[in-house]
């Protein structure tokens, strides 16, 4: 666990003053993190989680960084860890660190390459997916005292090739492997991981066509989006597989389809029994049943409504509520998650239209 005290200046690019931002009350509230990925100035939409669910716009935090503008095609762009939130900068290919008690900027670094896309955290090591140039990752040490990442020695790799659109990294549970999945060559990247760095990968052809975001389980299954772009126009599915204790990912279901265009992202709870797609295409997001050896059965779909463009998935620690970014209109969805995974729309974020990238619930 990181630590919870913080210095009261920090500096980095820019000056910021703790006393000049809001505290929020992580004790007794829960908050909803998003950003705007916007070119001229990347920021931090934060919202309170009342009860029911409902959204509540408390602020808005610019990371002193630039993204792509608008969705960045990529799952894992926000991730937060304890008190600390980090956050990717494509446009200027930067991580930001925030306190995420106090909403004031922390630290900048570079992303060790070029657009950073995704972000993953095990035990003190963070990884980023960078997309552009020579697509690689790139590990680093987390500060525990300040949340200040430095780049480790070793840990940076390439990809199966350049221009492989990476969408997104993550850790396996025990931290011993790094999962990566490429969009335009339809891999699955297997990184062995010792004492933190990364080695090294060995590239799996994935079961569906453009692996896009995915979700990982403690059983070692994860559930992988297979967005299947310019197949047929209800082409979408989504794939399950599971990692050996060498790293060698096997397929459980594979193309579950989902009768949908483009889903891209993917969540699961964390009783590890539903797992959530966003169609981008359809503007629905679709639920699907884990079997007890990590299969996968389509249950429904539910409605983001039109041109909405579902993006970034996220499930509040409760588990009882269900968030989307809607990467086309920039608002952020609300659902209610029944005790059978069935999900009603409630109220979401009233009042932006700035949400396009990233979601992370505290």
């Amino acid at each position: 666990m990181l630590s919870t005290t913080f210095p009261k200046y920090v500096f980095s690019n820019l000056l910021w003053l703790a006393v000049c931002s809001p505290t929020l009350n992580a004790a007794t509230a829960s908050y909803v993190y998003t950003m705007t990925n916007a070119a001229s100035g990347n920021s931090i939409l934060v919202f309170q989680r009342e009860t029911g669910g409902t959204l509540t716009f408390v602020t808005s935090v610019p990371t002193g960084g630039r993204g792509s503008g608008g969705a960045p095609g990529s799952q894992g762009t926000l991730l937060l860890q304890g008190n600390y939130l980090f956050a990717v900068n494509p446009g200027n290919s930067t991580i930001t660190t925030l306190n995420a008690n106090t909403m004031t900027v922390l630290s900048s670094v570079s992303s060790g390459g070029t657009s950073p896309v995704s972000l993953t955290f095990h035990k003190g090591f963070l990884y980023v997916l960078n997309d552009k140039g020579v697509n690689n990752i790139t590990g680093f040490t987390a500060d525990a005292a300040t949340g200040v990442l430095t780049a480790l020695p070793g840990s940076t790799q390439p990809l199966s090739a350049a221009s492989v659109g990476p969408a997104e990294v993550a850790f396996n549970a025990a931290g011993t492997e790094l999962i990566g999945t490429e969009k335009n060559t339809s891999l699955i990247d297997v990184f062995p991981v010792t004492d933190g760095a990364a080695c090294p990968p060995t590239s799996y052809a994935s079961a569906g066509i453009t692996p896009y975001g995915f979700a990982v389980s403690g059983h070692d299954w994860f559930f992988v989006s297979d967005a299947q772009t310019g197949v047929g126009t209800d082409s979408g599915a989504v794939s399950s597989y599971q990692l050996s204790s060498t790293g060698v990912p096997s397929v459980i279901s594979g193309v579950v389809a989902l009768t949908s265009l483009a889903p891209c992202w993917v969540a699961v709870n964390a009783a590890e029994t539903y797992v959530y797609v966003a169609n981008n295409g359809s503007n629905t997001i679709s639920q699907l049943t884990i079997g007890s050896n990590g299969s996968l059965t389509l249950v429904s779909a539910y409605g983001t409504g039109p041109s909405t463009g579902p993006a970034d998935l996220a499930i509040s620690p409760d588990g009882l509520n269900l968030y989307a970014v809607d990467s086309k209109s920039g608002a952020v969805d609300a659902f209610t998650i029944n005790s059978n995974g069935s999900l009603t729309r409630i109220a979401g974020a009233s009042g932006t239209s700035a949400a396009h990238a990233g979601l992370v619930v505290r």
